[in-house]
């Protein structure tokens, strides 16, 4: 079979017009190394259809029969197909939570995925397939427009009003003679003293990192004609208020550990061991611009703390990160921004450095963001070639192996992510962190819902759809202003053997979150002595047990007065200090109001300020038991397990307590019952 490469459709994002090779690539392809290439059509992407079938490629929609598949961002993860190869940027190998579905359906149709950002050169470790040189490059172009737009925020007409976005620009060339012109109108002006506000220093631009998004940041910044400084010492230093400066920090230049000192080798092994507190004490206090290109993952330490942003930053009018690690280098960025909408504001003097929508524009305390997460896209064409241009190398291998991991060299072996429903030796940590993360969300879920309440999950099983109890339920919790998710749903199987299919039933976890957002005070005191009925003619007598307190609550026991035929109920508190309550027979409040057993668990239950949630049984009563049935064959109306009138009442008091009680621990409570009696249990969870 002829060796066969696939181009996947961009679908990422409007502004993805890139493409993992050109027309000229493809024809490169086919003539010299006899490769057949399959293009998906796409009337986005910046090379015409008819391009890439004048270079020889098939323009069509099905890319089973190559080898492997190329494409730039994400691919849909329902567009998947097993058991292939594909070459894109995924984003996961710092485990990004927004792209663990898409790692999970990689696993799942056992494809080989290999991710540029992770083909490097065996011995130096430089990555050798990447757009990072043109995300700096477009990063720079909408920074110095950013720029424009903020002085005259505050009030400045200035020369960078003149750059336009970094998409508007055919090629890269068409930019850079723009900005050119800017950089001598800029000087010829004035320079800070005309374009800069009152007390400013000299346009200082600093870039982090020395990698190629930091380059290419720096080669658009050689166009205004900069004066670069050889070192942070010389921000220090008498400069020319009319000049353009620019400073390169390295990791060496602001990063020590506890013994005040930087070793490269260690910091890389170790870099939790250090911190960068020099950058925001030595640069950013001298910096009108930064740019962030370095390199960064949860091990290393921030260079912009939300901490000591606001006291160091008083210069400082414009911000990009263009390694668009949310979170991350930059603490206080927590979003992306988008190509058409590049820019937000922060405000640097309220803690925490929160975005401000709308923003005023003439508070100095207001800072310029940008942090596009596809910056290359604005310079498409461009782009496209140098990274094909890096690509090629290994695309005749990767046609010829037919997917196979046997003949990768080293170089791509290493880069694969996963591989026949497996994450590679390498990337096993994405596992480990995934499982973290979710240990730390469900630990902290948990505390937020415990002190504020502000969910109850109920247990409902019975005939819930049939009976449509479940659509009472939910139309109540709509009522009482509360919301609902169903969390679990199962058919529970029959048990006890042929003649017994009645016993059947269906069972739903349903989270309610409450209405009310008030807790009602403690109660305290020793319980009243309360009274129940069961059956007609059985009293039932609640008195309060000896005297017990846990947590700052009394323990209370409720006793049967009849042991047969008549309710009762024991609430005692187990080892680990959980309420356990049992509920058997069937149950009246004295004075005539109907209640089920869950409705007296929720009500004893609110001692100590907290509505706890029982929940109602709906399962169907034996009906060859004589005191469920009367006559006509209809099913007696108080009888626990009752479906039409019984099981609707407690469902409303349960329902009813979960959304509009006052907040207090999540808990579950479960209620079982058959012949007639039933069981009530709580959890903690």
């Amino acid at each position: 079979m002829k060796p066969c490469l696939g181009v996947v459709r961009e679908v990422y994002s409007k502004w993805e017009r890139r493409s993992p090779i050109t027309p000229e690539h493809v024809k490169q392809l086919v003539q010299e190394h006899d490769i057949n290439v399959l293009v998906q059509p796409s009337r986005k992407r910046v090379f015409t259809d008819l391009e890439f079938q004048r270079a020889g490629a098939t323009i069509t929609e099905d890319l089973a029969p190559a080898g492997a598949i190329l494409g730039v961002k994400q691919v849909q993860a329902n567009a998947l197909l097993r058991d292939k190869t594909y070459l894109f940027f995924s984003h996961t190998i710092k485990a990004q939570a927004a792209n663990m579905p898409l790692l999970d359906k990689l696993l799942e149709k056992r494809v080989r995925l290999i991710d540029y950002e992770t083909i490097r050169d065996v011995a130096s470790g430089e990555r050798l397939v990447a757009f990072g040189e043109f995300a700096g490059k477009a990063g720079m172009i909408d920074t110095l427009r950013g720029l424009g737009s903020r002085l005259l925020g505050l009030g400045i007409s200035n020369p960078f009003l003149n750059v336009a976005p970094a998409y508007s620009y055919p090629t890269l060339a068409d930019a850079m003679a723009a900005i050119r012109k800017v950089g001598k109108a800029y000087r010829s002006g004035g320079g800070a003293k005309s374009f800069l506000p009152a007390g400013h220093g000299p346009l200082t631009v600093v870039f982090t990192g020395a990698g190629k998004v930091s380059r290419g940041a720096q080669s658009v910044f050689e166009a205004l004609d900069p004066i670069i400084l050889p070192s942070v010492d010389a921000l220090n230093e008498a400069l020319d208020p009319s000049a353009i400066y620019g400073l390169v920090v390295r990791d060496a230049d602001v990063c020590r550990d506890a013994q005040g000192s930087f070793s490269k080798k260690n910091y890389l092994a170790n870099p939790s061991e250090y911190d960068a507190a020099l950058f925001a004490r030595n640069v950013l206090p001298k910096a009108t611009v930064v740019f962030t290109g370095a390199y960064w993952d949860a091990r290393f330490p921030r260079w912009i703390p939300t901490s000591t942003f606001g006291a160091s930053a008083k210069q400082l009018l414009v911000l990009c990160d263009a390694a668009c690690d949310v979170n991350g280098s930059v603490e206080f960025v927590h979003r992306t921004s988008t190509v058409e909408d590049p820019f937000f504001f922060v405000d640097a003097a309220k803690p925490g450095v929160p975005e401000v929508k709308p923003a005023d524009e003439s508070n100095a305390d207001v800072k310029l963001v940008c942090a596009v997460d596809i910056l290359p896209s604005e310079l498409p064409r461009d782009a496209s070639k140098h990274f094909g241009d890096c690509l090629m190398p290994f695309l005749p291998v990767l046609a010829h192996g037919g997917g196979r991991v046997d003949v990768l060299p080293a170089t791509l072996e290493q880069a694969v992510i996963c591989a026949n429903g497996k994450l590679a030796p390498s990337y096993q940590y994405i596992a480990a962190i995934c499982e973290e993360r979710k240990r730390a969300q469900t630990k902290e879920r948990s505390r937020d819902e415990l002190r504020a309440g502000a969910a109850r999950v109920l247990r409902l099983r019975g005939h819930l759809f049939d009976s449509k109890l479940m659509n009472r339920t939910l139309d109540l919790v709509e009522a009482l202003g509360g919301r609902f998710r169903i969390v679990q749903a199962g058919l529970a199987q029959p048990r006890g053997g042929p003649g017994r299919e009645h016993r059947a039933h269906t069972s739903v976890l349903l989270q309610v979150e409450a209405a009310s957002k008030h807790r009602e005070p403690r109660r305290r005191g020793r319980p009243r002595r309360r009274s129940v009925r069961g059956a007609p003619g059985r009293r039932l007598c609640t008195r309060p047990a000896r005297r017990r307190t846990q947590g700052g609550r009394f323990v209370f026991r409720v006793r049967r007065r009849r042991a047969r035929h008549a309710a009762g109920c024991v609430a005692s508190r187990d080892g680990q200090g959980r309420q356990r309550q049992d509920v058997r027979g069937v149950w009246r409040r004295s004075g005539g109001a109907a209640s089920g057993g869950a409705a007296v668990a929720a009500r004893q239950s609110r001692r100590g300020g907290r509505a706890r949630v029982g929940d109602c049984h709906a399962a169907r009563a034996n009906p060859a038991r004589p005191q469920n049935r009367l006559r006509g064959g209809r099913r007696r109306r108080g009888s626990f397990g009752g479906v039409q009138r019984g099981a609707r009442r407690r469902s409303r008091r349960v329902v009813a307590a979960a959304v509009a009680a006052p907040r207090g621990g999540r808990r579950v409570h479960s209620a079982q019952g058959e012949h007639g009696h039933g069981q009530l249990r709580e959890r903690v969870w």
